[in-house]
């Protein structure tokens, strides 16, 4: 038979033996978390890293202001040299148109002094 206090002692060390079981349990799922919530926490500082580094390549507000005052400025300049172009190609008509009726006036001129003349 075994005493009570041997029975007592022996429960104790069992409870001892669970309880240094369970806590070694409990530490190697705790370093487990820890190794998962580090590796989750390094790609979220990729995940972050790659956001700052593409928010860097973007164009600033003032750069774009700047950038589209010179291409509006640029367009303006075209439109007022395609304006003085077509302006310039009406002057040719113009002149052609004269240079034809000159051309027209003095024919008829001509053929009005040989009719007179012969």
């Amino acid at each position: 038979m075994v005493s009570f206090y041997k029975y007592f002692q022996r429960e104790i060390t069992n409870i001892k033996e669970l309880f240094n079981t369970k806590i070694k349990g409990i530490d190697r799922e705790k370093a487990a978390a820890l190794l998962a919530m580090e590796k989750r926490l390094e790609g979220m500082n990729e995940f972050r890293d790659q956001l700052r580094d593409q928010a860097s390549r973007f164009i600033t507000r003032d750069e774009m202001t700047s950038k589209f005052d010179a291409l509006t400025k640029e367009v303006d300049e075209l439109r007022l040299s395609k304006a003085t172009l077509e302006g310039k190609a009406n002057q040719s008509s113009v002149n052609l148109s004269l240079l034809i009726a000159v051309l027209g006036l003095i024919l008829a001129a001509a053929g009005i002094f040989m009719k007179y003349k012969n």
